[in-house]
């Protein structure tokens, strides 16, 4: 039996939290045997309506199951339904993680990381932020954390892809508490 089914809304989150999770030794955990699986319409509002019957079919093959949603494309009813058929399904074993507000705000704070995409070399990616006026110094993280990160991949002419999300997640620094 492997050790964590993770269920993301998109290929993006599935490629950051890939990453993440070979990261096991920066994050401070054992190896995990882990599968990431993606929906590839729909996102969260296919992971909200069919994310837990998708895990049901794989019950027997984890011992861990983690959905992740964002906080934003989510209603608390939602999430409250979501979370309770989890339960039902997975008791203690099955967890709902919401990003606040979004995967993309949580990929900020490692704005470093995002020098290791080719287009974005040499560049400072938080000055650039600054400078635009959508993330101003001083404060914690732009006001949309989404459209920020699709801001700078425009401005650079840079695609959006899973590749630049998986070396994003290789990079992202990782401070051990």
């Amino acid at each position: 039996m492997d050790d964590i089914l993770v269920i993301t809304p998109n290929g993006r989150w599935r490629a950051f939290v890939s990453e993440l999770l070979e990261r096991a030794r920066h994050l401070g955990i054992r190896d995990l045997t882990h599968s990431v699986v993606s929906f590839s319409l729909g996102q969260e509002q296919l992971v909200m309506s069919q994310g837990v019957s998708l895990t049901t079919t794989k019950r027997n093959a984890y011992e861990h199951c983690l959905i992740l949603v964002d906080e934003d494309r989510c209603s608390d009813e939602q999430l409250g339904s979501l979370e309770a058929c989890l339960a039902d399904t997975w008791g203690t074993n099955g967890r709902l993680m919401v990003a606040c507000p979004s995967v993309e705000s949580w990929m900020l704070e490692g704005h470093r990381a995002f020098s290791r995409i080719p287009q974005l070399r040499g560049v400072d990616v938080r000055r650039w932020f600054a400078e635009t006026g959508i993330w101003p110094l001083g404060t914690e993280t732009p006001d949309q954390p989404r459209h920020a990160i699709e801001a700078l991949f425009a401005a650079f002419r840079i695609e959006p892809s899973n590749a630049h999300y998986r070396l994003i997640g290789r990079h992202f620094p990782i401070m051990p508490e």
